[in-house]
């Protein structure tokens, strides 16, 4: 994303920095558009089937296309994630209600899921109001791991927001 990091040397306060982040993340969300992952034949692979039902005002995201539309909508850099969200590795959502965020959720190979990232736009860290919801909605919608070994319990995640 930064090929030349002398843009990077000549910030010299966090708000430069931030400056910074918030262009590359347009640029990436910008470029991305246009390069999405495709089949042999040139069409746009499907994202896997998402992990956790819909549910709380959250919703999957299922298309490519709705990806980065998502990163470019919140002005973040979740387009990034896009190679891993096409195979498996990761499954993204959107929440609009207590408030408009973007839920990052890892699948391991085993089928488990952890919440690896939340985030409103410009990457807004969530209230702790959404944080309770979406916890809830996690809890309610874990997936059995199919390497036949039960999921592992998880300390509540709203102590960290």
């Amino acid at each position: 994303m930064l090929e030349d990091i002398s843009a990077l040397r000549l910030c010299t306060t966090t708000t430069a920095l931030q400056r910074l982040h918030d262009r590359l993340v347009e640029d990436l969300n910008e470029r991305r558009g246009t390069k999405l992952i495709r089949d042999k034949d040139g069409q746009p692979k499907p994202i896997p089937e998402p992990p956790l039902q819909s549910g709380y005002s959250i919703e999957p995201i299922t298309r490519q296309i709705d990806l980065i539309k998502e990163g470019r909508l919140m002005k973040h850099c979740i387009a990034s994630h896009l190679f891993s969200v096409v195979s498996g590795d990761y499954a993204v959502y959107r929440m609009v209600d207590p408030e408009r965020l973007t839920i990052e959720i890892l699948v391991t190979q085993w089928g488990q899921c952890f919440i690896r990232e939340v985030r409103g736009k410009g990457n807004k860290l969530p209230s702790a109001e959404a944080m309770q919801v979406i916890e809830q909605w996690f809890q309610e919608n874990q997936p059995e791991s199919n390497d036949g070994v039960p999921n592992i319990d998880r300390p509540s995640f709203i102590e960290r927001w």
